[in-house]
C-alpha cells in the first residue's frame, strides 16, 4: 500500500496509530522511525541497521556485509570490494586488478594470478607463460612478441619454454634436449673422449 504524505505535515499526524511500513496497529510506546522520519512498529525497526563506520541507519536490503559488520553503500564502497573470484568483501588494501576479472582478494590472486613484468599487467595463470630456466613467467602476448624478436623459443621435443640463453646447437630445442638428442646418437663413452 502507498501512502502520499504532504512534505509539510508533521509524520506524527499521518501515523494514525499504524507502522508506516507495514500497517501493524502500534502500541501506545512504540515511537521507532526510518531513516526518513516516518513512525514504525518495533519489529519494522529491527529490520534497520546503523553503519559500522559512519552510523547512518539503513535498511538490512540496503546494507553491505565485510566480516561480521555491516556498511552503507558509500562506506563499504570507499573500503571494501567483493572479490570477483570468490565473492567475498575485502579490504580495498587486499585487493588487485585483473583485466577481464575484476578485482580479486590476495588468497584469489597468489592461487590463480601472477605478474608479467614485461607489460606491468596482473593475469590469469591460464595466460601465462612459465619460463623454465629462469623460473618466471611472462604473458602469453608478451611471450609471442618474445619469439618474434628472437627473446624466447618453445622446445619443440620438451615443449618447454625459455629465454635464448637455454637455445640448444639448433634454435628449435633446449639444451637439456640437444644433448638428450646427442647421446641417443653418439654412445655415451664416446661422449667422453
Amino acid at each position: 500500500m502507498i501512502k502520499i504524505i504532504h512534505p509539510t505535515v508533521k509524520m506524527e499526524e499521518h501515523s494514525n496509530g499504524y507502522c508506516y511500513e507495514c500497517d501493524k496497529k502500534l502500541e501506545e510506546d512504540e515511537s521507532y522511525r526510518n531513516p526518513e522520519g516516518q513512525i514504525i512498529c518495533e519489529e519494522c525497526d529491527e529490520k534497520y541497521y546503523n553503519c559500522e563506520d559512519c552510523g547512518e541507519k539503513m535498511h538490512e536490503d540496503s546494507s553491505y556485509w565485510a566480516g561480521d559488520y555491516r556498511y552503507c553503500q558509500r562506506c563499504f564502497e570507499e573500503n571494501y570490494f567483493y572479490c570477483g573470484d570468490c565473492g567475498e568483501a575485502e579490504c580495498q588494501d587486499n585487493g588487485t586488478y585483473i583485466e577481464g576479472h575484476g578485482t580479486v582478494c590476495q588468497n584469489c590472486y597468489d592461487n590463480e594470478y601472477c605478474y608479467c613484468e614485461q607489460c606491468d599487467t596482473h593475469y590469469h595463470y591460464d595466460d601465462m607463460v612459465s619460463l623454465k630456466d629462469i623460473d618466471d613467467r611472462v604473458c602469453t602476448a608478451c611471450f609471442e612478441n618474445g619469439v618474434r624478436e628472437g627473446e624466447y623459443f618453445k622446445c619443440e621435443h620438451c615443449l618447454q619454454s625459455f629465454t635464448k640463453e637455454e637455445e640448444g646447437n639448433d634454435s628449435n630445442h633446449c639444451i637439456d634436449c640437444c644433448r638428450g638428442r646427442i647421446s641417443k646418437i653418439i654412445h655415451p663413452t664416446l661422449l667422453y673422449k
